[in-house]
């Protein structure tokens, strides 16, 4: 309540709390009044059972996403190992180059 509104229920002889305590208890009625749910007739039901679909579309939707991410994790996971296989084995390829090589000169110089 603002300084003007209380000066002029002063000037009125009205007690501010009265009105206090009267605004209060119907705010108490107001919020008991939309706590009650509507009548169950056939509009009301279809909303709510669209409401409960989508609530339980919601949740599958988030468990699905939940669900690739964490295929998509492992999949980057994967990737990551192969390329370091790939990484070995070009590694010991070139290994078996240099070795063949090597056997090629060993064995040129051993047959002179």
């Amino acid at each position: 309540m603002t300084q003007e509104e209380l000066d002029a229920l002063l000037e009125a002889g009205i007690d501010p709390d009265e009105i206090e305590e009267e605004s209060e208890t119907s705010e108490e009625e107001k919020e008991e009044d939309a706590i009650v749910p509507p009548p169950a007739d056939d509009k009301h039901k279809v909303v709510a059972q669209l409401d409960e679909v989508t609530k339980e579309s919601d949740e599958k939707a988030v468990e699905i996403m939940d669900t690739l991410e964490g295929l998509n994790e492992d999949i980057q996971g994967a990737a990551e190992k192969l390329n370091h296989i790939k990484e070995f084995l070009e590694n010991q390829k070139n290994y078996l180059k240099l070795l063949l090589i090597i056997f090629i000169i060993l064995i040129n110089l051993k047959s002179h």
